[in-house]
């Protein structure tokens, strides 16, 4: 499957242990109403499943026009801290959402949810997006391992060394974080559909179909990029080593199967590997990848 062949790969900006390219182009499509905004807006509710399932959420949507989640963001509330595990286009009424929980210690009442200002990290959604394949190609579910994501949960805050009472990923971008704020001073530049983000753990790619989505979705991607941004890069990054990796992207063999509610979901997954996607009506909307 051959995709986004006209993007372009813009000059970086640096910040020690992390290098942002912005990409324009690869297609457009018009702006899709997103999960941020209808949240708060009321058009979208999302709550627990029948009282209470870890790995699934259900979302209500109230309103005539179709809501876009997309993989990695964080809903915060509700019995626990979930993260969502693909992207999904929410048509009107109840669409069961699948999602990890990024807060291991706390099951209780639920609390009222709310989106974080960060998205997941690359490394916890690399993990996440994987075991999902692996899932989807044994059972088509899109449970995610969830003792893999717990585990690098741990990690991110082992590394800052916090102790989180709930054991909660939010906990990691709640201490004093001075790339993190650097990074979100920036702005993406006109027309900017998407980034890659280079850190010593490797290659993320993201895009939009729309700059106003990617818009909306560029500051949680820079925070949560951050956490994977403690290690200063080993070698210098080029302009050429993300067409490279885009190249990657395009070429990799891109399977399609049915969303979780509309559209063709796409996913791709080898040694070196990982991405996620999603396409309405032949039109790409969303597309992630992670790799070495």
């Amino acid at each position: 499957m051959m995709l986004l062949q006209d993007l372009q790969v813009h000059d970086p900006i640096v910040f020690d242990g992390l290098a942002v390219f912005a990409l324009t182009g690869g297609g457009r499509t018009a702006p899709f109403e997103i999960g941020r905004s209808a949240l708060d807006a009321g058009t979208l509710t999302i709550d627990e499943l029948d009282g209470g399932s870890v790995p699934e959420l259900v979302a209500h949507n109230h309103s005539e026009k179709s809501v876009l989640l997309f993989e990695g963001d964080i809903l915060l509330g509700l019995r626990q801290d979930r993260t969502l595990n693909t992207t999904v286009m929410c048509s009107r009424g109840k669409t069961v959402i699948p999602v990890s929980c990024v807060q291991r210690g706390r099951w209780g009442a639920s609390q009222q949810p709310m989106w974080a200002t960060e998205t997941a990290s690359p490394r916890l959604r690399r993990v996440k997006t994987d075991s999902v394949h692996e899932a989807a190609s044994r059972s088509r579910s899109r449970h995610s391992d969830q003792d893999a994501v717990w585990g690098q949960v741990d990690q991110h805050l082992d590394e800052l060394r916090i102790a989180s009472p709930s054991a909660a990923l939010h906990d990691a971008f709640s201490s004093s974080d001075p790339i993190g704020s650097a990074l979100i001073e920036n702005e993406p530049i006109d027309g900017q559909q998407g980034m890659i983000a280079v850190t010593a753990d490797g290659f993320t790619f993201e895009w939009c179909s729309h700059p106003e989505t990617f818009a909306h979705r560029y500051a949680p991607l820079l925070r949560g990029c951050s956490l994977d941004a403690r290690r200063k890069l080993d070698t210098p990054v080029s302009v050429e080593s993300a067409r490279a990796f885009v190249d990657r992207v395009r070429s990799a063999q891109w399977e399609e199967r049915p969303g979780v509610g509309e559209g063709i979901e796409l996913a791709t997954r080898s040694d070196d590997l990982t991405g996620i996607g999603l396409s309405i009506d032949g039109a790409l909307v969303h597309l992630a990848a992670f790799g070495s």
